[in-house]
């Protein structure tokens, strides 16, 4: 079983993202014990002078250092000409913008904190109440 981060995650079962902690136990069980998977995985910085947040579902650890970073989306998302849009009270939000966001915002903390060092990290959307329509 892979090592989840952070610990104490099992309590959250009973909160607001049931959906994430059942793919969570999936990836733990899995995975082989060489391998981490964070939950929830914050990130910030400071653009013209406001500060930009945000925050990744899954950032799966292998032992040889690869990284794969796990975006889900549940609920129902509507595919348009500019890709794939998820509806968050009254607002829509492109989820590939979403996506890239969250890889920018992750990847510049990570050069910033290790000397410009790069991070090999790919990155997966997992839909499971979406269909493609129209791929």
């Amino acid at each position: 079983m892979a090592r989840i981060l952070p610990d104490g995650w099992e309590r959250l079962e009973i909160g607001a993202i049931p959906f994430e902690i059942t793919t969570l136990r999936l990836l733990g069980s899995a995975l082989p014990d060489d391998y981490t998977v964070f939950h929830g995985v914050h990130w910030t910085r400071v653009e013209h002078g406001f500060s930009v947040f945000g925050e990744i579902d899954f950032v799966v650890v292998g032992p040889d250092g690869q990284c794969v970073a796990i975006e889900q989306k549940n609920g129902p998302l509507v595919e348009t000409q500019a890709g794939l849009v998820k509806h968050y009270q009254g607002k829509e939000k492109s989820v590939s913008g979403q996506i890239q966001r969250s890889m920018d915002g992750l990847l510049r903390r990570f050069r910033h904190a290790h000397g410009g060092r790069g991070l090999p990290l790919d990155y997966l959307l997992y839909c499971p109440d979406h269909r493609l329509q129209s791929p």
